[in-house]
């Protein structure tokens, strides 16, 4: 049986509220490729009481709709959260629900700490006004 993407996430929701650690939830959609694609799955966890930017937190979009981002930037009131595969940035003034704190990436598993996370935190965030460049040549590369 496959549960709608809203009511597994609300159940994970409810998990995390209950207790419960290192809940999988499945990725649905590309808003964080090149990092996390359709398929991967993250492990969440409840937030912590003061977010870092790079953190990929979990929050509902108007019309109750979960969507995983990273925080750009800290606001004063709530974050500016972009994905992997975007260049403009949401202003969120909702509930941060949870954090992904690993990740599953096609078999792999991911930490916070390794590598990959980190560049993706740190330098692939920072360069997200170069990111329609680089998908171009990407794209090039490939067909050559």
């Amino acid at each position: 049986m496959t549960l709608e993407t809203k009511a597994y996430i609300d159940a994970a929701v409810t998990l995390l509220a209950e207790g419960k650690c290192d809940v999988p939830v499945p990725i649905v959609g590309d808003s964080m490729r090149p990092f996390l694609c359709e398929g991967d799955t993250v492990y969440l966890n409840l937030p912590p009481e003061k977010l870092r930017v790079g953190d990929i937190a979990l929050y509902k979009r108007p019309g109750e709709r979960y969507t995983l981002h990273r925080v750009a930037k800290i606001l004063s009131e709530g974050y500016e959260m972009l994905g992997d595969s975007q260049i403009t940035r949401e202003p969120v003034k909702t509930k941060i629900y949870a954090v992904a704190t690993s990740a599953k990436i096609k078999g792999r598993t991911f930490s916070e700490k390794s590598l990959k996370w980190r560049f993706y935190k740190t330098v692939w965030l920072k360069a997200a006004p170069l990111r329609p460049a680089i998908a171009r040549i990407r794209a090039f590369v490939k067909g050559a």
